[in-house]
């Protein structure tokens, strides 16, 4: 029983050591909190992401160092007290990253980071995807006095955002789908007229006929189709792009078309009041 006694009052010492170093640590522990000013950015285009430190004890040596995707550039934004410095080793090498000599306890600081997503024709040409949303890290290192011995702490903090297609690949692959879609409906709708008028004609001729029905019998229908259609690819990016790349913005385009006039005009209206 004494055993029993003296090693409960062993683990509760142990607990309360813990738990006084564990609460000095946790107060020393600066808080780092991540913004951004997009949900999503399209190719070639750039927003920022801001960092916002606070310390809750005096902290030196500040260093933050981004870690990117493939294919974008992140470069932090000049500020008086904060310096740039650029990496001398590693892969990242070259890469610029942020130095702050002193936090004094209380204070607090943002750190905007520029962002500048990959073009539409990458160079070198890698063929950036668009399917995932792309994540950015940043790696936080700092000093600070616990009980008078210095401590080196580290913090990564993330962010991610929607990489998609832009906004001119994002209309002319939409048209495109809406032409797919005009063909497939005119042709299921007219199947029997189109049947009767290639029949007993020679390939070219029936070709020559196809294209006829599409493109001239009903030109009017395209016409309108293209005219509404646009619109609708418009209100849909109003907000943010609905798309990710060329490959579902052409099946929008086509998913568009085979609604019909009717269903796309109340659609626009829908998206219009909300």
């Amino acid at each position: 029983m004494l055993v029993i006694m003296n090693g409960f009052r062993l683990l509760l010492m142990v607990a309360v050591i813990l738990l006084f170093w564990t609460s000095d640590l946790l107060k020393a522990t600066p808080i780092i909190e991540v913004d951004k000013t997009a949900k999503s950015v399209e190719k070639g285009k750039s927003f920022q992401i801001r960092l916002k430190i606070f310390a809750n004890e005096r902290l030196t040596d500040i260093c933050i160092i981004p870690i990117q995707p493939e294919g974008f550039i992140v470069y932090p934004i000049p500020q008086p007290i904060v310096k740039i410095k650029k990496q001398t080793e590693g892969v990242q090498a070259e890469r610029k990253y942020v130095y702050i000599d002193k936090l004094e306890s209380g204070s607090h600081i943002t750190i905007a980071f520029k962002v500048i997503a990959p073009g539409i024709i990458d160079k070198p040409f890698k063929g950036i995807s668009t399917r995932e949303p792309k994540s950015f890290d940043f790696n936080v290192s700092y000093r600070y006095l616990a009980d008078g011995n210095e401590i080196t702490g580290i913090q990564t903090i993330s962010t991610s955002v929607r990489y998609t297609t832009s906004m001119y690949v994002y209309l002319l692959c939409g048209w495109i789908g809406i032409l797919l879609g005009h063909i497939v409906k005119v042709t299921t709708e007219g199947r029997e007229e189109l049947k009767n008028r290639v029949k007993d004609k020679s390939i070219k001729r029936q070709i020559i006929i196809f294209l006829h029905y599409v493109f001239v019998s009903n030109a009017v229908s395209l016409l309108t189709l293209f005219v509404i259609g646009f619109t609708v690819l418009l209100v849909l990016a109003i907000d943010q792009m609905p798309t990710k790349g060329w490959y579902d913005s052409i099946a929008l385009g086509t998913g568009l078309a085979i609604l019909g006039d009717d269903k796309l005009l109340s659609k626009l209206k829908a998206k219009s009041s909300g």
